[in-house]
């Protein structure tokens, strides 16, 4: 089993985002794709980009997996801190259409892990 973090903002995705994630993701906002839809969205070309170690994530992570998610302050709800523990479900990494993960669970840290502990 593989960790990984995901870090997601509160940021409207129409005002942030470049058109290929706009068109692929369902929440409004950047964290809404984990927090409402149990998933997590890169498009391409993105997803492939070198650098972050962000590729060889992508082509490493397998169902099982677990994840922890890191909201920015800008997540109202959840802000600066470690929120969730995402378990992979399904993974989908498509040339065109970008890299999915779909989570089998989404499990909410109580109490959360602040920034200032980590």
């Amino acid at each position: 089993m593989t960790g990984f973090l995901i870090q997601v903002s509160g940021h409207p995705i129409k005002e942030k985002a470049a058109p290929a994630y706009i068109e692929g993701a369902k929440g409004t906002r950047f964290c809404d794709e984990p927090l409402r839809h149990g998933e997590y969205f890169n498009a391409s070309p993105f997803w492939k980009r070198e650098g972050f170690g962000r590729y060889e994530a992508w082509q490493t992570i397998s169902s099982g997996d677990v994840g922890l998610l890191y909201c920015t302050s800008s997540v109202d709800e959840h802000g600066a801190c470690l929120s969730h523990l995402l378990t992979v479900g399904e993974i989908n990494r498509n040339e065109h259409d970008g890299a999915r993960l779909n989570f089998s669970s989404v499990q909410e840290l109580i109490p959360k892990v602040p920034y200032s502990d980590i």
